[in-house]
């Protein structure tokens, strides 16, 4: 078997493997001392950054994630699709105007409900670093 036939096998099974990946229960305090790529499940609340500004990158948003309601307890960065709109959407946030107040944090749960900040959460996602910088890439919004 050549060398590129061998990698897309080893590829497809890898695959095939993830589909059953069960997320790591963890705490926003904590959630970063997982590996890179790892799968966990994050309990919190979510708001826009207060003391900087919330950054957006094509259809993604960095938005704040803290253990508590009302921008209270240990802080994380999760990166969330803004790609749902007013009236559909899922596991995402609503894109921010320019111009933006916390009020417009609109977030789309896995089931299709809308909600606000400060409502708990549980967030999916997989831990990412860049340069030295931890995040939650979410992959699902549920509510309890």
């Amino acid at each position: 078997m050549n060398k590129s036939a061998l990698l897309m096998f080893m590829a497809l099974g890898l695959l095939a493997c993830g589909d059953n990946q069960q997320a790591i229960p963890s705490e926003v305090a904590t959630a970063c001392q997982q590996e890179e790529f790892a799968l966990v499940s994050v309990p919190g609340y979510l708001r826009l950054f207060q003391d900087t500004a919330t950054v957006c990158r094509g259809e993604e948003c960095d938005i704040a994630f803290y253990a508590q309601p009302g921008a209270q307890g240990e802080l994380m960065t999760a990166r969330i699709d803004a790609t749902a709109q007013p009236d559909n959407g899922q596991n995402a946030i609503e894109p921010l105007p320019q111009s933006y107040r916390l009020e417009d944090l609109r977030i789309h749960t896995n089931s299709g409900d809308i909600i606000g900040p400060d409502t708990l959460v549980t967030l999916e996602g997989y831990i990412k670093r860049e340069s030295d910088r931890c995040f939650l890439s979410v992959t699902q919004i549920e509510t309890p």
